[in-house]
């Protein structure tokens, strides 16, 4: 990159962005030191509300991340052709050099067991896959947020799959489990995957980033997230006490696919 484009690039720099991606890395760590023991410790106690109370609070840093990089890859007229060089390549790398770190700390004398390991790297680095797979439909991308109607029909898509539907899938899998999963399996079968949870953060952060939001609307935003801070916290408390142990149904919705496997092998034995 030449010295003139690292300039514009620089007076270019949304710093807002930068702030976010701080606060969002500090919550991020508060999230995994908080769930590292929410597992372990009994429900009833004091600590573990805290614990929880931190843990809820902690859940929104992965969206933020996707919706600024929504913000500025949405906005850049790259090639796909540098996407894949500039980005892409870039992250293939950084994946490799520390999975094979994590890999050399923790692994077996096992052939089978560490290239599977070296390919899926560290729990957390299930991100780096996710991001790559966003840049990679980003030309697709790029044609929606183009037309406003596409943007909004696609959003709305996104909302009743990825965050509606999996929503009451949870509750009613929370009350019978079976219910669940018979719902969850009925959903997979629109094989809807195109128009997942991400996709929604990753162009929903692009037109926040195009729109100037009224105070009335922002400090309605606001208020929402307070609600829903309270709420995860309140649920989450609500729904371990019920099952006797640490429950994740109302942090993330993927124990319904898990409940739909079981249910499926049930199925077809």
């Amino acid at each position: 990159m030449e010295e003139k484009d690292i300039v514009n690039e620089e007076k270019n720099r949304e710093i807002y962005f930068d702030i976010l991606k701080i606060v969002a890395c500090f919550f991020v760590i508060i999230l995994h030191v908080a769930a590292r023991c929410w597992y372990n410790t009994d429900i009833y106690s004091f600590e573990w509300n805290v614990l929880n109370f931190y843990d809820g609070i902690s859940r929104w840093t992965v969206p933020v991340f996707v919706m600024v990089s929504g913000a500025i890859f949405l906005n850049k007229d790259d090639s796909v052709k540098k996407i894949y060089i500039k980005n892409i390549l870039k992250l293939v790398v950084v994946f490799f050099v520390w999975s094979y770190i994590y890999l050399y700390i923790n692994g077996k004398q096992d052939l089978i067991y560490n290239v599977f390991k070296l390919l899926i790297g560290n729990f957390h680095m299930w991100f780096i896959y996710m991001i790559i797979g966003l840049y990679i439909m980003t030309p697709i991308f790029k044609c929606i947020v183009k037309d406003k109607f596409l943007t909004k029909y696609f959003l709305i898509l996104c909302f009743i799959f990825s965050f509606a539907i999996p929503q009451i899938i949870t509750i009613a899998s929370f009350f019978e489990e079976s219910l669940g999963a018979v719902l969850q399996l009925i959903i997979d079968n629109f094989h809807f995957t195109f128009v997942s949870e991400f996709a929604f953060y990753y162009i929903i952060g692009y037109c926040l980033n195009k729109v100037d939001i009224k105070k009335k609307t922002r400090n309605l935003i606001y208020f929402m997230g307070i609600c829903g801070f309270i709420l995860t916290f309140l649920l989450s408390t609500i729904s371990s006490r019920y099952i006797n142990e640490p429950s994740e149904l109302f942090f993330r919705w993927e124990r319904n696919k898990r409940i739909t496997n079981e249910y499926s092998c049930f199925c077809i034995i």
